[in-house]
């Protein structure tokens, strides 16, 4: 079981990187061809 401070570096490495996709996701223009 990870301690609650490596489960917090999870989240945010995580989100950081879901965060990363969106923003390049978003500024490609591609959102649409990707979500059908």
């Amino acid at each position: 079981m990870a301690s609650p401070a490596e489960r917090k570096i999870f989240v945010l490495i995580l989100f950081s990187s879901v965060d990363e996709r969106l923003r390049f996701t978003y500024s490609g223009g591609n959102f649409f061809c990707i979500r059908k």
